[in-house]
């Protein structure tokens, strides 16, 4: 996995409502994984997870955040960076796109 960022860190365009909430990460063969959605823009999200992702990947995400919307949103997004915070905790930043 390679570590950093492929935009810069201080690129924000807009607004971020910071969060705490679970989201699902859909991979092939509709296996899903557990991410916890740290802030939410109307570009991209912050994510946690205790696995690592891979920068340039292209994802889906089922977010489910009631008091936003009122069915779960399915977004797919570009990992933009990722980055080991402990041992089994890694940080990122998915970009859903223009």
């Amino acid at each position: 996995m390679e570590q950093g960022y492929l935009l810069p860190p201080h690129r924000r365009f807009y607004k971020r409502f910071n969060l705490d909430t679970s989201a699902t990460l859909i991979l092939p063969k509709n296996l899903r994984r557990p991410l916890i959605l740290r802030d939410l823009s109307a570009r991209g999200a912050g994510v946690v997870s205790n696995y690592s992702l891979n920068i340039n990947e292209e994802i889906e995400i089922t977010i489910a955040v009631s008091f936003f919307f009122n069915q779960p949103v399915y977004k797919k997004a570009r990992v933009v960076w990722c980055n080991k915070v402990d041992e089994h905790l890694w940080q990122a930043g998915l970009d859903f796109g223009r």
